[in-house]
């Protein structure tokens, strides 16, 4: 599986049928679109990521009144609920890997913020194999690795959230963000 750019993730979640949290791509423009979106999706807070720009900052906590200021310079995004709204269920959160050979590339954390690791230590930081006792003390780690092993997500990184509640679109304890392969 190649997965190329933010939008060929998007549809290849959603293809996969993983779980996710509501999530819709949106134009500049579609404001009629994105109030209907969040009449639908009632929370606290929403995320809102860039589907054409590599590197943009990820807004994860965005009230509801302030989407679409927020919004107002992006050509092509997305608007989710956030994870925020769960972040007292969280357990582990964070990239990972698992190659064909048993491999594990895992940074994570068990606290949402701040995620973005480019501002922060993650707690786990770890380029492994799978008989590693060390993947024994993170917590979470059983959970996110049988589920890329069932949904067949070798050789891709998965940045993903284990909470200790079903959540989501499908109401399980493990939600997908993003697929990586080529990008």
């Amino acid at each position: 599986m190649k997965i190329k750019n933010k939008m060929e993730s998007y549809e290849k979640i959603i293809k996969l049928n993983l779980n996710r949290f509501p999530e819709e791509v949106f134009r500049r423009g579609e404001n009629k679109k994105i109030n209907k979106f969040v009449d639908e999706n009632h929370v606290e807070f929403y995320a809102i990521r860039s589907k054409d720009v590599i590197g943009y900052k990820t807004k994860i906590k965005v009230p509801r009144d302030l989407i679409l200021e927020e919004v107002e310079n992006h050509d092509l995004f997305s608007i989710s609920v956030s994870s925020y709204n769960y972040n007292k269920s969280l357990i582990l959160i964070g990239d990972i890997r698992i190659d064909k050979n048993n491999g594990i590339w895992l940074l994570a954390s068990k606290t949402d913020y701040p995620y973005k690791f480019t501002n922060a230590t993650p707690e786990y930081n770890l380029d492994t194999k799978i008989f590693d006792k060390e993947l024994n003390y993170v917590l979470g780690f059983d959970s996110i690795y049988k589920y890329i092993v069932e949904k067949n997500l070798i050789d891709i990184i998965v940045e993903f959230a284990v909470y200790n509640e079903p959540v989501g679109i499908l109401n399980e304890p493990i939600i997908i963000f993003e697929l990586r392969t080529d990008y």
